[in-house]
This record gives structure tokens, C-alpha cells and sequence, in this order.
């Protein structure tokens, strides 16, 4: 009895330290105020790792990475400085004016018009490859391409260690788009304000007076099939608000705290995308484990928005699932439901 009570009591400190060390990779207000990211972050969570996986509970793949994970763990958080002003130094310059949209005190990257050649694309992610980028940097370490390998180790390692506590710590079953269930949020502010309209209230926060700009770019992408949606500003505290990311390249919505964190030099889409967390979608990523090989495989469905967020566009099914959460003259859903997207 007490034996296991202690083993709980673990395992329930292990999910709680993960669960901090994800929340600290999105990058929350506080840590943004702060422009440092915790010593040691991605080290704890390896260790973590490790303790959850101990003994009879290492599989084949935990006793392959488990050395290799802590040591690349340890080498990012101790050129965490460095990796930060990496992402901080990313300005556009390279990039002719005409190909960027100012947007405060960032810059966005106007998102090619560009059809999907394919319907799902796909991207293999692995220790391994990390370790490859790693001897990447040491080519000559002040060169272009060894600076872009840095940049690209911090997040394939944020994206490793995020899979692998979810897999490891909390038994989540990564299954391909085919059979993916998402769960909708519905946004209790929002309105159906016509047939084919739906309305919602946003505080631009650290883009104000930049409205104008997010507005088009917004209503614009979330258009067609005869449905829109409109945006309405506020400054109200208690709708989801815009906030700059200057940690990393990753823009993401904080449900928590109702913010819509952008990066600078994200794509136009990207912020779109955002957006449509916001509306309630989930994203439509998935995540594929081989466990025989020891990767992951990240697919994306080109067509769609919330899979793609450089290519993607809004289509039938997005309008199908907002009729679902708002429908005209109904009441609207207030809870959580499963939906799936399809081809």
C-alpha cells in the first residue's frame, strides 16, 4: 500500500514537471516578460524522462535514446544564450520588403499562394537526426549554415521531448490522419450573426493600432464557399488577446490564458492558422510513432489550414464543423466535442 502510494505520488510529480516544461516551450507571457527561458529546462525534462522509464519500463527505442537525449538535452540549454539571440536576430533583411508584412513591433512573411502537388506531406523526426545537426554546428560554427543548424536542433529537440513525454509519461497513442479524432472548443464569445456569418471579439493587445492589417489579413483567409468570418475589436481583458513571441520561431494560442502568441517572421498563414484555434479548431497535425525504427513521422494534410499553415487553405469542412459548434438561429455547443476531418 504505501509502496504504491509513493509510486503515484512519482508519477504524479513526473506528468507535473513535464506538464511545466511544455508550457515553458510554448512560451507563456511571464517567460516572454522575463526574455530568458528557464536553465536547465530542456535537461530537467530529459531526466524526467529517463526516471519514468526506468528498469523493466525502458523499451528497445528508451535504452537507444535515453544517453543520447540527455546529452543533446544538456549541450542546447547550455548554449541556450546563444540559440535565444539566434531567434531574436531574425529580422527579414535577406527578404525584399515586398515579401513582408510590418506588423508593430514585428514582421510577418507574406505566405506564397501556392497549390498543395500532393495530399499529405511528411517529415521524419528522430534522435538521430538531432545528434546530425548537432555535428552540423561544428562545421565552422560561425558560418550561416551552422547558425540555421542551431536554430533547427532547439526545435526538432522541443518537438522530440514534447512526443516522447506525451508518449512515455502520458500513454498517448499517436494514429495516422485517416482515424485522428480532434476535439473542437467552442468559443463562448463568439456569435452567428447571419446565415452564412459568424462574428468574434478579439483585443488586439500588443498590435494595437494595427488592426486594420489583422483584420484583412484574417477575414480574407477565412472566407469562401459563400461563408465568412468577421472580426470585432474590444479592449476587453477577458477575450483572447495578441501578444508578440520574441523566445522562438513559434507562434501558438494559450487557451489558459486567451493569448495569440506570434513570432516574428511568421508566415501570414501561420497567424490565420492561430486564428482558427481561437474559432475552436484543433490543430490537424499528426504525429505518427514508429517503434520500430525509433522516429516519428510528422504528416500534414496540405489542403487544410489547421494541418498546414504555409500551404493551407480554408475549405468545406471547416464550414460544416462551425455550423456544428454555432448554428443559425440555435443555440450554440458550450462543450468540448470530437470531430474528425477527413480527406
Amino acid at each position: 500500500m504505501h509502496g504504491n502510494f509513493l509510486l503515484k505520488n512519482k508519477q504524479i510529480f513526473l506528468v507535473g514537471l513535464v506538464f511545466v516544461a511544455l508550457t515553458i516551450f510554448l512560451g507563456t507571457k511571464h517567460f516572454q516578460q522575463k526574455q530568458k527561458i528557464q536553465k536547465g529546462l530542456y535537461t530537467s525534462v530529459a531526466q524526467a524522462l529517463r526516471e519514468a522509464s526506468q528498469g523493466d519500463k525502458a523499451d528497445f527505442c528508451e535504452r537507444q535514446v535515453q544517453d543520447k537525449r540527455l546529452y543533446l538535452a544538456k549541450v542546447i540549454d547550455e548554449f541556450r544564450p546563444l540559440i535565444q539571440g539566434l531567434w531574436a536576430k531574425q529580422d527579414g533583411r535577406e527578404l525584399p520588403k515586398s515579401q513582408l508584412l510590418p506588423l508593430g513591433k514585428i514582421q510577418l512573411r507574406l505566405s506564397p499562394e501556392a497549390r498543395p502537388k500532393h495530399p499529405y506531406d511528411q517529415s521524419s523526426w528522430s534522435w538521430e537526426e538531432a545528434q546530425g545537426l548537432l555535428l552540423k554546428t561544428q562545421l565552422d560554427p560561425r558560418s550561416p549554415a551552422s547558425l540555421e543548424a542551431w536554430r533547427n536542433l532547439d526545435t526538432m529537440a522541443r518537438y522530440l521531448l514534447e512526443k516522447d513525454s506525451l508518449r512515455i509519461v502520458e500513454k498517448r497513442v499517436f494514429v495516422p490522419p485517416k482515424i485522428a479524432q480532434h476535439l473542437f472548443r467552442p468559443n463562448l464569445a463568439m456569435r452567428r450573426t447571419g446565415p452564412k456569418e459568424f462574428t468574434v471579439p478579439l483585443n488586439a493587445g500588443d498590435f494595437a493600432g494595427e488592426e486594420a492589417k489583422l483584420q484583412k489579413l484574417l477575414e480574407s483567409e477565412w472566407s469562401g464557399a459563400g461563408y465568412r468570418v468577421r472580426l470585432e475589436w474590444k479592449k476587453d481583458p477577458s477575450l483572447y488577446t495578441f501578444r508578440i513571441n520574441l523566445l522562438s520561431s513559434r507562434s501558438f494560442v494559450n487557451h489558459k490564458k486567451r493569448t495569440l502568441e506570434i513570432a516574428n517572421m511568421a508566415w501570414t498563414k501561420t497567424v490565420a492558422h492561430e486564428f482558427g484555434h481561437v474559432l475552436g479548431f484543433a490543430d490537424h497535425y499528426y504525429s505518427v510513432w514508429h517503434a520500430d525504427h525509433c522516429y516519428y513521422t510528422q504528416e500534414t494534410r496540405n489542403a487544410d489550414l489547421m494541418s498546414n499553415s504555409d500551404i493551407g487553405q480554408v475549405n468545406t469542412r471547416h464550414w460544416q464543423v462551425l455550423d456544428q459548434a454555432y448554428p443559425w438561429q440555435k443555440r450554440a455547443v458550450r462543450e468540448l466535442f470530437a470531430y474528425q476531418f477527413g480527406d
